[in-house]
């Protein structure tokens, strides 16, 4: 069945969210802050299939680090790299975000490279929009300070469908993420009927 889910940041929910004690809700200017590397907080307490996924991500900061987002993952540990999944992974220093794939072996597999601006702009919040049609493909569209959306790049990778889906910090420079905002699906695993086993 369709799932739908927004946070605005503008009021401490960290109660909803999982490992969510190394992350600032800053509900004075809807946003949530990272704070260490490694730390990952997911928003939802069983798999889901994504439709699509948004949020804005904004740095006063261009010393190097890393965050973004880990969606697909194949279970809720506070890790950045643990477990499958993948992760869009912005850095300060970069003008491009990276799509990777998290293997069950612990190797990631970087997809693509995706330019989304000249520089980091740290005056900037870059609003992001996550699609997936269901079948492998996923399209990476950038805005910056409320424009419309531009389709950035697109990847095919059919190996991690469903999952976890959170915020993802490898740094402890200073991200803030603001209006997370997901659409999928909930899968429900349905008994079997006695009476169509027989059948």
């Amino acid at each position: 069945e369709p799932f739908w889910f927004r946070d605005e940041f503008s009021e401490d929910d960290s109660g909803r969210w999982r490992n969510s004690s190394v992350w600032v809700w800053d509900t004075t200017n809807s946003q949530l802050q990272n704070t260490k590397t490694n730390s990952v907080t997911f928003f939802n307490a069983e798999p889901l299939s994504l439709t699509e996924l948004k949020f804005d991500i904004s740095s006063q900061s261009l010393a190097f680090g890393n965050a973004g987002i880990k969606f697909n993952a194949s279970s809720t540990a506070d890790s950045y790299f643990s477990g499958t999944g993948y992760l869009l992974q912005f850095a300060l220093t970069q003008n491009y975000c990276l799509f990777r794939r998290i293997n069950v072996d612990g190797t990631r597999s970087d997809l693509k490279n995706i330019i989304f601006d000249t520089v980091w702009d740290t005056t900037a919040i870059y609003n992001i929009k996550i699609t997936s049609d269901g079948e492998g493909t996923y399209s990476i569209y950038v805005g910056k300070n409320g424009g419309e959306y531009e389709l950035k790049g697109t990847v095919v990778d059919t190996t991690w469908t469903m999952g976890y889906h959170g915020l993802a910090s490898d740094t402890s420079e200073k991200f803030n993420f603001t209006n997370f905002e997901f659409s999928g699906t909930r899968v429900y695993n349905k008994p079997i009927h006695r009476g169509a086993m027989l059948e």
